[in-house]
């Protein structure tokens, strides 16, 4: 059985802690839009075009102006587009 991960243990908590509806526990040191797309290192046009197709990282709606995003979704979903090296191209001989 794979062992959870500091991650998962997070956003497990942060998601108990929502369905509680102890938003402020579970938000705590969430990110801003504009502080997101920075760890992103991405434009903030970009993050709000991503959420606004539903194609960004998870995050956090409580209105049209409160949007958060907390750091563990921002490295998940960064870590499920990570793709492989690609295979070397083999050397024609001469």
């Amino acid at each position: 059985m794979k062992q959870p991960n500091a991650r998962d243990r997070d956003i497990r908590l942060a998601e108990e802690l929502l369905a509680k509806g102890n938003y402020r526990d579970a938000m705590a040191g969430a990110l801003t839009p504009r502080e997101a797309s920075r760890y992103l290192g991405i434009s903030d046009s970009a993050l709000r075009l991503w959420r606004s197709k539903g194609v960004g990282p998870r995050h956090f709606a409580a209105g049209a102006k409160l949007i958060r995003y907390r750091r563990a979704d921002l490295d998940a979903w960064v870590e499920a587009r990570l793709c492989e090296p690609a295979a070397a191209e083999p050397e024609v001989a001469r």
